[in-house]
């Protein structure tokens, strides 16, 4: 449809229900994001696209001050998300550039189409930041040729916790979606998994420095307070989905989920795309490429491997979550016995805050960490740009190190790299720059270490908080999606 004149207007368009989904712990989320993939009554972006969204808008808002216009937003949505045009543009970890049956397709829309109706929408619109997530949405379901007439829902795959308050302030009529998983059965292996994901997008230097702080206290109560956040919803609009379920009854859970959202069941709910495309998950979580959900999400073999500290801990915080959506119960928080092994373990070093020490206070971690500081110093290793890409400044776990204002020592090393490409006369004095950023580093390297005792205890005293919200029935816990209806007869068509 290229005659604008005929393009219908928002108020035109039908109303659909605000989904906030992805969030709780996050685990399998782009996986059952997938599934829900091509259902002709969702209105949704591929991925997590928009994750930082609400952040970006209130940013670019402040910065461009009197110049803010919709026409500013919309450069600036395409510029600094321009993956949702492109998903080979900025990078990431979502394994949107490897679909299709041979893993080799990516999702392209058209940019200038895209743009047109975006602002042919959002013309004479008050500038809200609701209003913008709503219209970027249409627009891309209307670039992409999908027919408006029929959608119902438009979930937006949020991800970040943080910013649930913000959605339901534009949206307070809104359902969500959380994702649940046994916290015992991933806490370490997430942990890792994010320090993966991080040691490749962050110099090598601060991969090491940060793998402790923001990695140990954040990720861990990124578990223990995701669904927290949800505090202040009517939880009658929340429900949680159990990674699990998708490998022990994925027909049910979808039939569920489509109920739960008041759209139609349809066999597209049983394959997992993205654009339409078979979407098989991102090599740099370490796990088999797989278009079906992995078992071993659902197995119980970590009950015979996990540390005794952490099980104990983790039994404590997570007491009424493990009853509450079905897992094996292990403790019992009622029983002064019980209580007292939690309080004790609170306070020792879990397995994964060993095995950080560990790293830190081994000769290969410390030479290579070395090394790395003095390539980067000469410039034989390249010092990221953390300004542009969101992820740097508004991650959940980068969220205060203030990682997009360069440092003084990298500003300093980067200015005499550059006087020693310029000027031969000066690079005998690159050397002397680089000991000055070796010697910072290794500052940042012994505060890390010295760190840790206090990390620990903070993290205790975050579990204690929670154990107590046990005791006291407090938790916020939603009811699990599967458990509102009881499947008597299957559609035909779904199976």
């Amino acid at each position: 449809m290229t005659n604008s004149s005929a393009w219908p207007r928002l108020s035109e368009l039908p109303a659909v229900r605000m989904v906030c989904f992805g969030t709780g712990n996050g685990s399998g989320s782009k996986l059952f994001q997938g599934f829900l993939d091509g259902h002709p009554q969702v209105l949704m972006i591929p991925g997590y696209q928009l994750m930082y969204l609400y952040p970006h808008w209130h940013q670019w808002r402040s910065d461009l001050g009197e110049n803010w216009s919709w026409s500013a937003a919309v450069d600036l949505l395409c510029l600094k998300h321009a993956a949702l045009l492109d998903s080979r543009r900025i990078p990431a970890s979502d394994g949107l550039t490897t679909l299709g049956p041979n893993q080799d397709q990516f999702i392209q829309i058209d940019e200038a189409l895209f743009r047109r109706y975006l602002l042919h929408l959002l013309d004479g619109r008050p500038m809200e930041p609701g209003i913008f997530l709503v219209a970027v949405h249409w627009a891309y379901a209307f670039a992409r040729g999908e027919d408006l007439s029929k959608k119902r829902v438009l979930v937006y795959h949020l991800h970040v916790h943080e910013y649930i308050a913000m959605l339901a302030a534009d949206f307070p009529d809104m359902l969500s979606l959380v994702l649940v998983r046994d916290p015992r059965s991933n806490l370490t292996g997430r942990f890792w998994s994010t320090v993966r994901l991080d040691q490749e997008r962050l110099d090598a230097t601060d991969g090491v420095v940060y793998m402790r702080r923001f990695f140990l206290c954040n990720v861990w109560n990124y578990m223990v307070d995701s669904l927290e956040r949800l505090r202040g919803l009517d939880l009658a609009t929340v429900r949680a989905i159990r990674h699990e379920d998708m490998v022990f009854d994925l027909d049910r859970l979808m039939w569920s989920t489509a109920q739960f959202l008041g759209i139609e069941d349809d066999p597209v709910l049983r394959t997992c795309t993205f654009g339409g495309l078979l979407w098989w998950g991102d090599k740099i979580y370490g796990k088999r490429l797989s278009n079906k959900p992995n078992a071993s999400v659902a197995s119980t073999q970590w009950i015979d491997k996990i540390d005794s500290v952490d099980r104990a801990v983790l039994d404590g915080v997570f007491q009424g979550y493990i009853a509450k959506y079905g897992y094996v119960p292990v403790a019992d928080p009622e029983t002064v016995r019980d209580r007292w092994r939690f309080m004790v373990a609170a306070f020792k070093p879990m397995s994964y805050e060993r095995e950080v020490l560990r790293k830190y206070l081994t000769a290969a971690t410390w030479s290579g960490f070395l090394r790395s500081a003095w390539d980067e110093g000469v410039g034989r290793r390249e010092l990221i740009d953390y300004g542009f890409n969101a992820y740097y400044r508004h991650k959940w776990y980068n969220q205060g190190l203030e990682l997009h204002r360069r440092r003084w020592y990298k500003r300093f090393v980067l200015a005499a790299q550059r006087l020693a490409r310029r000027h031969w006369v000066l690079r005998p004095l690159l050397p002397a720059a680089a000991v000055v950023y070796v010697a910072v580093n290794l500052l940042r390297y012994v505060g890390s270490v010295c760190a840790m005792p206090v990390l620990i205890i903070r993290r205790a005293l975050i579990a204690i908080t929670f154990f107590r919200q046990n005791l006291e029935g407090t938790a916020i816990l939603p009811d699990n999606v599967m458990a509102d209806f009881q499947r008597i007869e299957a559609p035909e068509k779904a199976i």
